[in-house]
């Protein structure tokens, strides 16, 4: 299992050279696309090392595991936006 957290750690810091990349070249919108993947790829490699058995397929679960993850504050992160 902590194989799969390494994965997505490494696919973390590739996409994070992606993203400074085209910084330096002012592609921002393709640089702030390559940060939510790069969060949501960080979300994936943590709740794996928290619980070491779900493993979510699709990102339809965030929701879910910022809920969990921020369970005191999931409701006031929701209404703030």
């Amino acid at each position: 299992m902590i194989n799969k957290v390494d994965y997505w750690l490494d696919l973390c810091d590739d996409d994070l050279q992606a993203a400074r990349d085209m910084l330096k070249s002012n592609n921002f919108l393709w640089m702030g696309f390559i940060c939510h993947l790069i969060v949501e790829k960080a979300l994936k490699a943590a709740f794996r090392m928290l619980l070491m058995k779900f493993r979510p397929k699709r990102m339809i679960y965030l929701s879910w595991l910022l809920k969990l993850i921020f369970a005191t504050n999931y409701l006031k992160i929701i209404k703030a936006y």
